[in-house]
């Protein structure tokens, strides 16, 4: 009994401890929220989206976060700020966060880099938070609507094998297939829709077993969200996660079924064909380059780029990047590139096209 009461003192004393080390980092030292926020002049919080098509024209904004502090700017178009813009561009980028270049300033990022050191007139079409589908809706509104002519489209697509990977091209391709379709096994209908061959009855069975798999899966990965998002409010949990996050996350990340996975190629070669159109259309080549989380830099990467290349049409040219990068290339607890991420990817990106060059 006395050895209870001891040990309840001892776990009051602890809490008691911990509420006054919270509220202290809280009210005096508080780090911004993760993901970051974007301050103008005066340090007031701004939004940046002026709409799904663009950002707010002519910004000019701090991005602040626990890693990084970085400056972001847009043109008068309402696209992310470079040196050579031009509305006929040689290399006009196309992707999500990372392409935009969350977390690093605006001569960072690896478009504004590749375009500066090699003289190439640019636009950087780069948008936070957008899938493949998304993406091409952003390129149809700056042709029709804003005159945009580019001579050659770098479509960067951050692909993982773990389809629930938070901003992965692959899951959230699918996730956006599946709402636009209302279909109950959403990888039989894309695949037919991109001209697979059509599944057996027997593979029609593990689809549909595997869409009730990911759809458990998504439940449990919501709930796991939401604990992580209400353990992410208090400041003592902010500081452990990022110190352990990089290992932690890497030993929870693994590779969804099979099943899962194809379903998710499969909208995406759906995505990659209406780009295509487009392109023809246009007359505009496509270069596609797979980056990947740094949780698949140990060599699952080679998975996701072996279930990618099937996506991309025989027009487009692929160009995986994987073996490329180090874990050292990205922050740790926010996960996107950072400078010297952005640096590598620009230095990879010359080289491949440099090597094309006649």
């Amino acid at each position: 009994m006395h050895i209870a009461k001891l040990a309840l003192v001892q776990m009051l004393i602890f809490a008691v401890g911990l509420a006054c080390a919270e509220i202290a980092l809280r009210y005096i030292l508080p780090l911004p929220v993760h993901g970051g926020t974007y301050h103008a002049d005066g340090g007031k919080s701004v939004r940046i989206a002026n709409d799904r098509f663009r950002l707010k024209p002519n910004l000019d904004v701090t991005h602040v976060a626990s890693e990084f502090s970085a400056q972001i700017r847009t043109n008068e178009l309402g696209y992310r700020k470079q040196v050579n813009e031009s509305t006929a561009p040689d290399y006009l980028f196309l992707g999500d966060s990372f392409t935009f270049g969350h977390g690093v300033s605006d001569q960072d990022t690896f478009a504004s880099i590749f375009c500066e050191e090699n003289k190439h007139t640019c636009l950087n079409l780069g948008r936070s938070g957008t899938n493949t589908f998304s993406q091409l809706q952003v390129l149809k509104y700056a042709i029709d609507a804003r005159g945009i002519r580019p001579k050659t489209v770098i479509l960067v697509m951050l692909a993982a094998c773990w389809i629930n990977q938070s901003g992965n091209d692959l899951g959230d391709n699918l996730k956006h297939y599946r709402s636009k379709n209302n279909s109950s096994a959403p990888g039989i209908a894309a695949a037919r829709f991109a001209g697979t061959a059509p599944l057996s009855s027997t593979s029609a069975k593990e689809a549909v077993s595997a869409d009730q798999k990911s759809a458990a899966s998504q439940l449990t990965n919501s709930l796991l969200k939401n604990i992580q998002s209400w353990l992410g409010e208090f400041e003592i949990t902010k500081r452990t996660m990022l110190i352990v996050s990089s290992r932690l996350k890497s030993s929870l990340y693994a590779c969804s079924a099979q099943e899962s996975i194809d379903a998710a190629i499969a909208s995406t070669r759906v995505a990659l064909t209406e780009l295509e159109q487009l392109a023809t259309k246009h007359q505009f080549s496509v270069k596609v380059f797979s980056i990947h989380p740094y949780q698949e830099l140990d060599g699952t990467f080679r998975k996701t780029q072996s279930n990618l290349r099937t996506a991309i049409p025989e027009t487009f040219e692929y160009i995986a990047t994987g073996q490329r990068f180090r874990k050292t290339h990205y922050f740790p607890y926010d996960g996107h590139f950072n400078v010297a991420g952005h640096a590598n990817m620009a230095f990879v990106i010359e080289r491949r096209l440099t090597e094309k060059r006649p």
